[in-house]
């Protein structure tokens, strides 16, 4: 019974989404915490990525980090497309549906990202 149950549960994970990596996100400047894009920050503080839909944690004084982050959003919000917000915080981002067609920006030259959807979380 707790192979079938074992078994059922490695088979859930390939549903989640969700992303977790240890880094070495480097020293901060006075050595009390981690260098992160935005700027250092002390250890147990969180701050939030630009480029995807995720954060950085600073985890000790010697620069060691996690980066949680999401590729797709989560199966319940049953979304049309994989892709993910940068503008929401994150893990909000992880089940809101990214409503912007990317491809009219991409190869027009054009480099201003279009106008944000509104979007919902979906019904509980």
């Amino acid at each position: 019974m707790k192979y079938i149950l074992l078994l059922i549960l490695i088979g859930l994970m390939a549903l989640a989404s969700a992303l977790v990596h240890k880094v070495n996100l480097g020293k901060s400047a006075d050595g009390k915490g981690c260098k992160t894009p935005k700027g250092d920050i002390l250890p147990g503080n969180s701050v939030q990525d630009d480029k995807v839909c995720g954060i950085f944690s600073c985890s000790n004084d010697s620069g060691n980090g996690i980066i949680h982050y999401c590729q797709i959003p989560a199966t319940f919000a049953e979304c049309a497309g994989i892709g993910v917000s940068t503008t929401i915080d994150y893990p909000d981002c992880c089940w809101i549906c990214h409503k912007d067609d990317c491809s009219k920006v991409a190869g027009t030259g054009d480099t201003k990202a279009p106008a944000r959807a509104p979007t919902q979380k979906p019904p509980l």
